[in-house]
């Protein structure tokens, strides 16, 4: 993820991706991959990319064959199901964006073909994906989540682009009988008109009344840019713009946090809306700390300096945290402290409990260092370029992996029940995925790192 250096990598099928890079602000003359030397199995080849020392290649593997066994297989309708939410094997239209992304930069069409075409099947209501089924597909939860929607149309338009560039099968057509692009133009379409209010704030859903509030997770200006490129135009630039006012304006920037609920002018609200309520929203708790991945992708992928600025201030502030408290000699400082905060910068209190998943059955404290945490704050850090912390973080993010197909501890000796028992093995997944592939050197721009 780093420009600056060369490093030899294996490239196996989670490596959809051969070369990763014309990422504005690397060297100009950075090779690309072709379709004449891509191949989605093992090769060596050397690329002109930073990543960290260890080789999470097999890990990846190992995970997303889990997420696929787990989440989806085990039930009838291929969904990504979450075995222990709040209603046990429900879905979401999130798990659907997820999963896509997952198979997207695994190199298999199958399994995003077939996520897919269970949300189109189950989930698509004309015009946007609703949010949420129970477990045999039968929707509870109608209209959109922005996030869902537009983490599906940003993988369609990268599927598009692998069938183009013949790396992909072609004429493929999900039960609606769309193509990959046609569905992601209508996404993006609606998405404008339902869930953008006055041409540039980002609403939470679709409905009229979700202008008011806002989840700034949901911003995702790489994606924005991605839409902006497939349409040859630039009516998601306002957008963008709007999206690093309101993160400037939060009251946790100068420290490189972000609330999970807020206005569109940065500000606090009086009580917690949407699905997750935690703390008023005023916490940087499951939904916020997304920030640092999707704010790593505009970074990376776009040289964008308002994201490197605020994930800079994130980093600055783990560090200042690590010296303050004493443990700037920890082997894996500052990655010990990731965790969920609070805007003042103190994590979340010791003594929260979590108690809203596994239909009840199962506590679990909301403060909360585990791969997680550990995966997004490690995006961040490889937003900005920053070697040392990420390997710090890769170190730390190996001490929750025992092996097998699960990210997670099978035991948690500090009695915090950070094991596997106690794991949502849903959202912990895919966040930990996500920072892995950053750490591993694989999250890359698949119009720009595939020519």
């Amino acid at each position: 993820m780093y420009c600056s250096f060369t490093h030899k990598l294996r490239i196996t099928p989670i490596l959809l991706i051969s070369i990763l890079l014309s990422i504005t602000g690397c060297e100009p003359n950075t090779p690309t991959a072709t379709a004449s030397n891509y191949t989605p199995y093992p090769f060596e080849q050397l690329v002109p990319h930073e990543r960290v020392s260890t080789d999470w290649t097999p890990i990846l593997n190992a995970t997303w064959g889990g997420v696929k066994k787990r989440n989806v297989d085990a039930y009838d309708v291929p969904l990504i199901h979450r075995p222990r939410s709040e209603m046990s094997g429900d879905a979401v239209s999130e798990g659907v964006g997820y999963g896509m992304i997952l198979a997207l930069y695994s190199n298999d069409q199958d399994y995003f073909n077939k996520i897919w075409h269970a949300g189109e099947d189950k989930m698509w209501n004309g015009k946007a994906y609703d949010w949420r089924t129970d477990e045999q597909g039968k929707v509870i939860g109608t209209t959109a989540a922005t996030d869902a929607d537009e983490d599906i149309a940003a993988m369609l338009i990268f599927a598009d682009h692998l069938v183009k560039k013949g790396l992909w099968r072609a004429d493929h057509k999900s039960p609606k009988g769309v193509t990959y692009a046609q569905r992601a133009q209508t996404i993006i379409d609606y998405m404008f008109e339902a869930m953008v209010h006055e041409g540039k704030y980002v609403k939470f859903g679709d409905a009229p009344s979700d202008a008011s509030n806002t989840n700034p997770a949901y911003f995702a200006p790489a994606f924005y840019r991605i839409f902006n490129q497939f349409e040859g135009g630039h009516r998601w630039d306002a957008v963008i713009e709007q999206n690093y006012l309101s993160i400037e304006a939060n009251p946790g920037y100068s420290k490189g946090l972000l609330p999970d609920w807020m206005t569109p002018e940065g500000e606090l609200l009086p009580t917690g809306p949407g699905y997750n309520t935690y703390d008023k929203g005023h916490s940087m708790f499951k939904d916020g700390i997304r920030v640092y991945w999707r704010l790593a992708a505009d970074a990376l992928w776009f040289n964008e300096p308002r994201a490197k600025k605020f994930l800079q201030n994130a980093m600055d502030f783990i560090k200042a945290k690590a010296i303050e408290d004493g443990s700037a000699d920890h082997p894996n400082s500052p990655a010990h402290l990731a965790n969920f905060y609070q805007m003042n910068g103190e994590q979340v209190p010791l003594d929260d409990i979590w108690t809203d998943f596994n239909m009840g059955k199962t506590q679990r404290f909301r403060n909360e260092h585990s791969h997680l945490t550990i995966g997004m704050w490690a995006m961040a850090a490889a937003g900005i370029g920053d070697t040392e912390a990420a390997e710090a973080f890769s170190r730390e993010l190996l001490t929750f992996y025992e092996g097998g197909d699960t990210f997670g501890k099978s035991h948690d000796p500090s009695g915090r029940n950070e094991d596997f028992d106690h794991n949502e093995l849903y959202f912990d997944q895919f966040l930990a995925w996500f920072g892995t592939t950053a750490l591993n050197g694989n999250f890359c721009n698949i119009l720009t790192c595939i020519k």
